[in-house]
């Protein structure tokens, strides 16, 4: 989804890491939507215990609901990141608890990354780690203790800004409840489910 000129942000990728079950990426959703001065990236997981049909549904309906919040954005405000994390978190804030899934929404995991030429920002839900940098060499961006860091589910309220001075080439969220271990080395992208 493009909305005017992509800015160059290109090299980053924000991914979430699949589960140990059977079907590791259910329920998972990810986007990326560029307006004329900025990009957001959201990636997540919900419904994770839901039958395929039903999280294939709520990821596509969270998914929707972000692309058509950040194009609803006026346009002056376009390439203004903090316009367009609130514009994610509103929609996702706004959607009904039965479009989330079986579980309402209560099994969240969410990353909003946010950039503009001035700077870059993310928000988090349901995170239990977020690495950071290239792989293999990636490291923890926060401490385990960090606000950004909480329990799976649905927040109250738009998530606090985590502001960088710079994107990481990789991303990688670990969503709260992963069974663990980290990926080896050099696989965290095959481990989110992104292809080279």
């Amino acid at each position: 989804m493009s909305l005017g000129a992509a800015p160059p942000f290109e090299a980053t990728a924000a991914l979430l890491l699949g589960g140990g079950a059977d079907l590791p990426f259910l329920g998972h959703l990810r986007c990326s939507v560029a307006t004329a001065g900025a990009r957001l990236w959201l990636t997540g997981r919900l419904a994770v215990h839901a039958h395929p049909v039903e999280a294939w549904a709520a990821a596509r309906a969270v998914e929707g609901a972000v692309i058509a919040a950040v194009e609803a954005i006026p346009a002056r405000r376009t390439g203004d990141r903090f316009a367009l994390l609130r514009a994610a978190w509103g929609a996702i804030l706004a959607l009904e608890p039965g479009a989330l899934g079986p579980a309402a929404g209560a099994d969240l995991s969410a990353l909003v990354v946010a950039a503009d030429p001035l700077g870059q920002g993310l928000s988090a839900a349901g995170l239990s780690a977020l690495l950071a940098g290239d792989d293999p060499g990636l490291q923890p961006l926060v401490p385990a203790d960090h606000p950004l860091l909480s329990p799976a589910g649905r927040p109250n309220d738009v998530p606090h800004v985590l502001h960088l001075k710079q994107l990481p080439p990789l991303l990688l969220a670990v969503p709260w409840g992963h069974p663990g271990p980290l990926p080896e080395p050099g696989r965290a992208r095959a481990a989110a489910g992104a292809r080279p």
